[in-house]
C-alpha cells in the first residue's frame, strides 16, 4: 500500500468523522430549538385564548379516574362466528325523554 492510499484513507476517516460531528452538534442543537419553538407557540396561543383547557374527570377526592379498561387499551379478541372480534361489553342505550 503506497502513501496516496494512506492518505486517501486518512481523509476518508477525516470527512466521516467530520460529518458524525456535524450530525450529533445539528441534533443538540435542534431539539432544544423545537422544543422552546413548541413552547413559544402553546404560550402564545395560550394568552390569545385560542387553547381552551379541557374539563378534567375528577372524582370526589380530586384524581383522575378512568371510565372502562377500554379507555387506556383495545379490548382483548375473542373467536365468535369464526372471526375473531373485540371483546367488548355492550354499552346501555339511554333513553332520552323530552319533557
Amino acid at each position: 500500500m503506497g502513501v496516496r492510499d494512506t492518505v486517501n484513507g486518512a481523509l476518508a476517516v477525516t470527512r466521516l468523522a467530520f460529518d458524525a460531528a456535524a450530525a450529533v452538534a445539528s441534533v443538540v442543537v435542534a431539539i432544544p430549538i423545537a422544543f422552546a419553538i413548541g413552547e413559544a407557540t402553546t404560550m402564545a396561543r395560550a394568552v390569545r385564548g385560542d387553547i381552551t383547557p379541557a374539563p378534567a374527570d375528577r372524582s370526589a377526592d380530586g384524581s383522575a379516574r378512568l371510565h372502562s379498561a377500554s379507555d387506556i387499551g383495545p379490548a382483548p379478541l375473542v373467536l365468535r362466528g369464526g372471526a375473531y372480534r373485540e371483546n367488548r361489553p355492550a354499552r346501555a342505550l339511554s333513553v332520552r325523554r323530552d319533557s
